[in-house]
């Protein structure tokens, strides 16, 4: 089809009332312009500066019509069409693009203006059905509104740049679904991530957005939602650069207090049910990105809470225990297992002193109450007990003699200077481990492994023995317990044939005797598990010795694998060295009576190296997703 060329004057007078005309002529001059924009078409050919001027008239037009009028179904199926909504993306892009001699200086406001109209397209477009599989999930499109965040330097407005951020944001997170398999998720992700360039630039993006969104008044949850959503998704390529940048920088803070701040819970009426679920998906979305955090989960919950993040759960409790128990009880868990950590102790402490929950939140808050007040009391037991480690140990730690296993704090045990693992009451000691105790060929395991992995090995003390303590204080306190279990579960059994198994995320600890060939397999003497693909070269390591075993099954939040830590009197045995991602599940010592004089770490890396908690997210999904098709 043949257009023929009209003036600059006549295009700008019908693209100023095509928004007033009748839809029949909308629907002709919308043709019209929609023609001039495939260019080939005009006769004769305009002149390069009638070229520019038809491009942005055209584009003005469109804009006008989507943004003053309410288009008719058949008009906006027209922009729809992937062959010309490419068409308003390309000439759009190159009229950002174009340099012309006659307005340099005027050309970042002609920028700006082009940008506008382009973006009004968007906002009106925004909520049609089909929008997302036809617009949004379009790369040239992500790519433009890439080059429109870009002109923020400019005189852009700095509303138009924060909607340009938004609706990035919505093109890297579309198409993705939060339960598929990880591995699918950075195969979407991934390459619309590296597809900006600069890791910090895209990171800035997705901060923009934040402090301009957290900042209106009254706050949207269905921004906290698109956000916590978005940090989710970024957390599962957690070794992606964007993902790196964005974890220095604090965004995971001011989702927390965006949460912890918003006065949701006195929201009433017909929309209660809908925020009521978007705020259980932003609380999940938070929990999932501070716990899951690969390799960071200890420095994610002191963050934390340090910035509200105790609160957050407490004063929205009502919300979450009404619409998923499950995941408000998993949430309780997973923070209760970080509390074998002494900086987490004195974090949470200080937390849960700037809080009081409301007693006017009725009865759907009596569990958080409740739940309340169980973490406090778990709080105070563990607070003490650390205080006193940290009274009665030199250098806050249990210090044993690696040597001659003496525990004496009126000795100043100096530490291994070449892997900072072992303790000793004496140079004597020291040498006679070194020469006949084996330490040699364990001290260079420990350097090769620092130097390969960068870690601090002596990190790993501290964790350790508090969580050692604890265990010996749990079994010390309930030894009447004990034997009462064993008299009605074992009772032919003698006790030094049972294993005390404790949880220590459940307050009491939860506890419960297993008889050897339960924990252990019965012929070889292993730990027999069902998970021996991950297990089986590890498990073959773990070997009783002199009868005398602890055992720590241990699962590691970020999902990197499984720790095994153990003590015997025989073996000195070291895989990995601990890091400080360490969340205690269930501990198991053979004999509950003798005191633990050392223990070594063992860790097998998954095989599927993803960046959830399995057990974690198993439940979640299975309550969430599985069953409620939130998604």
């Amino acid at each position: 089809m043949v257009v023929p060329l009209r003036s600059p004057e006549e295009l700008r007078h019908l693209a100023s009332r095509i928004a007033s005309e009748p839809v029949e002529s909308q629907k002709n001059f919308l043709g019209l312009f929609l023609e001039y924009l495939v260019l080939d078409n005009i006769s004769p050919a305009p002149t390069e500066d009638d070229l520019e001027t038809i491009l942005c008239t055209s584009i003005r037009a469109i804009s006008n019509l989507v943004m003053l009028a309410t288009p008719d179904a058949s008009l906006v199926s027209m922009l729809m069409e992937p062959e010309r909504w490419r068409l308003i993306v390309d000439r759009t892009d190159e009229l950002l693009s174009s340099n012309s001699k006659t307005r340099c200086e005027s050309d970042a406001k002609f920028r700006a203006g082009v940008a506008y109209m382009f973006l009004g397209i968007m906002f009106h477009m925004e909520k049609r059905e089909g929008w997302a599989e036809k617009i949004i999930s379009d790369k040239k499109t992500y790519l433009l509104l890439f080059k429109i965040w870009s002109l923020k330097e400019g005189s852009i407005n700095k509303s138009d740049v924060y909607y340009a951020t938004y609706l990035i944001q919505d093109s890297m997170a579309h198409n993705i679904d939060p339960t598929d398999d990880p591995k699918r998720v950075q195969l979407v992700l991934r390459p619309k991530l590296t597809d900006l360039g600069n890791p910090e630039t895209v990171g800035r993006i997705i901060i923009d957005n934040a402090k301009y969104h957290f900042r209106q008044k009254p706050f949207d949850i269905n921004v906290l939602h698109q956000m916590t959503c978005l940090l989710f998704k970024v957390s599962i390529v957690a070794d992606h650069p964007v993902a790196k940048f964005l974890s220095k920088q604090n965004i995971t803070k001011r989702v927390i207090r965006v949460l912890s701040s918003s006065q949701l819970d006195d929201n009433e009426g017909p929309q209660r049910d809908e925020i009521g679920r978007l705020l259980k998906q932003s609380v999940y979305f938070v929990v999932h990105t501070i716990l899951t955090a690969k390799s960071l989960g200890l420095d994610h919950v002191q963050e934390a809470l340090e910035n509200g993040f105790l609160e957050a759960i407490l004063k929205h409790s009502p919300f979450l225990v009404k619409y998923d128990f499950k995941l408000y009880s998993t949430i309780w868990t997973i923070l209760r297992c970080y509390l074998v950590y002494p900086s987490v102790i004195r974090s949470m402490v200080k937390a849960y002193r700037n809080f009081t929950p409301k007693n006017s939140w009725g009865r759907d808050a009596q569990q958080a109450l409740d739940d309340y007040k169980s973490l406090g009391d778990l709080l105070l037991k563990r607070l003490a007990f650390m205080v006193y480690v940290n009274l009665t140990s030199k250098d806050h730690q249990i210090n044993i003699c690696a040597s001659c296993k003496t525990k004496d704090q009126t000795i100043p045990f100096k530490r291994c200077t070449r892997c900072q693992a072992e303790v000793y009451c004496s140079v004597e000691c020291q040498q006679r481990d070194w020469n006949y105790g084996g330490h040699k060929t364990f001290c260079n395991r420990i350097k090769t492994y620092k130097e390969e992995t960068d870690l601090d090995f002596g990190r790993m003390r501290k964790p350790l023995d508090f969580v050692n303590q604890l265990v010996q204080l749990e079994v010390g306190e309930r030894l009447g317990e004990l034997h009462s279990i064993r008299a009605s579960e074992f009772p032919n059994v003698p006790m030094k044939k049972l294993a005390v198994c404790l949880n220590l995320a459940t307050f009491p600890a939860t506890m419960k005797l297993l008889p050897f060939d339960v924990v252990y397999g019965p012929d070889d003497g292993q730990l027999a598990l069902p998970n021996t693909n991950v297990g089986d070269r590890l498990w073959k390591e773990v070997q009783e010795s002199n009868g005398e075993c602890m055992l720590a099954k241990t699962t590691l939040l970020d999902g990197s694998g499984t720790i095994i830590q153990y003590q015997t009197t025989g073996l000195k045995e070291l895989c990995l060295p601990y890091n400080g991602r360490l969340s205690v599940s269930m501990l198991s010592t053979k004999n509950p009576f003798k005191t633990v004089k050392d223990v070594v770490a063992k860790a097998v890396e998954d095989s599927l190296t993803i960046a959830y908690n399995e057990e974690f997210c198993r439940l979640l999904e299975q309550e969430m997703f599985l069953s409620g098709g939130y998604f």
